[in-house]
């Protein structure tokens, strides 16, 4: 249940207000809607005036390879994928434990004491081509990783050429 000072607070903050006082203002943060178009022309000083930059095929590609995050993050993907592979490879880890009942707390173990100190390896033995098939499928997703990688230069290739040429045209 919501008290009457509080309705009272929500309805007369906002009024009382001043325009002048922007926190965020004050602390140099800036909260905007801006579109490509606008953040352009803030690195770049305002609207062009001058004449386009001409620029070859062969280097737009070139900062095309070099500055498309898409294509950056997707090359991970298949790092990724790598490591998988290399990981699907390895036998598992052997696990070695160490447990004791009735130890003493001060001094060595005597004889006569009831002690009971216990060392276990455990080692995993996969039967079955399971591991065999886990490298097959890591191989199979390292694979697809690569193809799939390829498939989006390709698309891209293509958006990047209609527009290329497009503003060539244009």
């Amino acid at each position: 249940m919501i008290s009457a000072f509080m309705v009272i607070a929500l309805i007369l903050f906002p009024l009382l207000a001043s325009a002048d006082e922007d926190p965020c203002r004050e602390m140099s943060i800036y909260i905007g809607n801006q579109t490509m178009l606008d953040v352009w022309y803030t690195r770049n000083g305002g609207p062009s005036t001058g004449k386009a930059e001409e620029i070859t095929l062969e280097e737009a590609l070139g900062l095309f390879y070099k500055n498309n995050y898409d294509i950056l993050i997707n090359r991970y993907e298949i790092d990724k994928a790598y490591a998988d592979f290399i990981s699907a490879k390895l036998l598992p880890n052997p696990n070695l434990s160490f447990s004791g009942i009735g130890l003493r707390t001060q001094g060595l173990p005597r004889r006569s004491d009831d002690t009971q100190l216990t060392a276990k390896i455990d080692q995993l033995i996969e039967l079955g081509g399971k591991r065999k098939l886990r490298k097959g499928a890591a191989m199979a997703t390292l694979e697809a990783t690569r193809l799939s990688h390829q498939d989006l230069i390709r698309t891209l290739i293509i958006g990047f050429y209609t527009i290329y040429y497009n503003l060539q045209l244009a």
